[in-house]
């Protein structure tokens, strides 16, 4: 059943405090009574009445990361290969039904196959502005390194269900250690921009030369925080093996409506940057001047997945605090979903009609790698759409 948000949209946690105040004198919290609104710093009102609202549409017993959802209500979601349970890279939902995408043998990779014609680690799907999908493959299962001409992009056409374009990564875009996280499409321009948060870069890649470039390797930006330490239901997210952070490089990713601006953060971070992507787009641009040209838009929330809609408003899956956060575009954050129990490691985002926000669940931190009891995750993964105030 549907999960009504309550009235008062925030609980402010004390790893939340850290973060986002970790430079001010005081904290400032101020709920609207009567309007449904929360605000974190700043003196802005902003009436969110009518939004937040949060609602099931589906579940799996399989991880799940990305979803993307069409302009006609498609919906599709993809499993990363970790280890875990697992039998498809891409589905589609339909109703109760998850139906293998494009294909079955697409599907089904195994190592004795060709890893450039099969999805082999899927970690993100997403949707262009011409209305067509794009499957991000990392070709890296299981983190145990990078499988040589497994990493692609590749585009299908919703139309008739097949495969327009492979778009392969050779070893100067994916590196042995790269772990190529999420993607946005730009087909106004034909580009792509995708984060790396294995080896910490980003990756332009032109759709029409198929010729990619990474940018702003080992920079400050798209490498993990050794500072911040991600505090989720009460527990410091460590690798129980080692007693280490895990040092996640840049993952969130979001493209501005007008495709002008790039945004990204790492996951083990809470700092957000972005940079023109003209900049990005010109491979004679020297690196340095790339390096010099990021932004630093300010400290934010620990966070996976990241979205933006046509009025610059970004949002954000805050892990420590199992909500979601939203940033004006003049860097005030509000909630606008509260912390919410089987909100377990909101993952993705994906745009859908009327303003619903989409997202996946994906349990990261409940898997044995990170309890000290071990063990799976108890609930199943789920998928949510929430109700937005803006949309793509």
């Amino acid at each position: 059943m549907p999960w009504q948000r309550t009235r008062v949209l925030w609980s402010t946690s004390m790893a939340m405090i850290r973060r986002v105040y970790r430079a001010a004198q005081a904290v400032v919290g101020t709920a609207l009574a009567g309007t449904g609104a929360a605000v974190l710093g700043g003196c802005e009102f902003f009436d969110y009445s009518a939004q937040g609202e949060l609602q099931l549409v589906a579940e799996s017993p399989h991880q799940w990361t990305g979803v993307a959802v069409g302009r006609t209500g498609r919906v599709f979601v993809c499993y990363p290969r970790w280890g875990g349970a697992y039998e498809y890279a891409v589905e589609e939902i339909k109703g109760e039904r998850r139906i293998p995408y494009p294909n079955v043998e697409m599907n089904r990779w195994s190592p004795t196959d060709n890893p450039s014609e099969r999805f082999v680690c899927v970690q993100s799907v997403t949707f262009d502005d011409a209305g067509d999908l794009w499957v991000l493959d990392t070709g890296n299962p299981e983190f145990r390194g990078v499988i040589p001409g497994a990493p692609k992009l590749v585009h299908i056409d919703l139309a008739d269900n097949l495969v327009v374009s492979i778009n392969p990564f050779d070893s100067a875009l994916a590196l042995p250690h790269s772990y190529l996280n999420d993607v946005r499409v730009d087909r106004r321009r034909n580009f792509a921009y995708i984060t790396d948060s294995g080896a910490g870069g980003l990756i332009a890649l032109n759709l029409l030369t198929g010729v990619g470039r990474r940018v702003l390797d080992g920079h400050p930006s798209t490498l993990a925080d050794p500072n911040v330490i991600p505090v989720i239901d009460g527990r410091e997210w460590r690798d129980v093996r080692t007693g280490q952070v895990p040092q996640i490089h840049a993952d969130g990713i979001a493209l501005d409506h007008e495709g002008r601006f790039l945004y990204w953060q790492a996951l083990t971070g809470d700092t957000l940057y972005r940079i023109p992507t003209v900049l990005l787009r010109d491979f004679a641009t020297p690196h340095e001047q790339i390096a010099a040209s990021v932004e630093v838009m300010g400290r934010t929330v620990v966070t996976d997945g990241m979205e933006i809609d046509r009025n610059g408003r970004i949002y954000f899956t805050s892990l420590e605090n199992n909500s979601i956060v939203l940033r004006q575009p003049t860097g005030e954050l509000y909630a606008l979903v509260d912390a919410h129990p089987q909100l377990d490691w909101p993952d993705s985002f994906a745009w859908g009609l009327n303003r619903w926000l989409y997202f996946t669940t994906a349990q990261i931190h409940e898997h044995a790698q990170f309890r000290p009891e071990g063990g799976a995750p108890d609930e199943p993964y789920r998928l949510w759409r929430v109700g937005a105030p803006g949309g793509r």
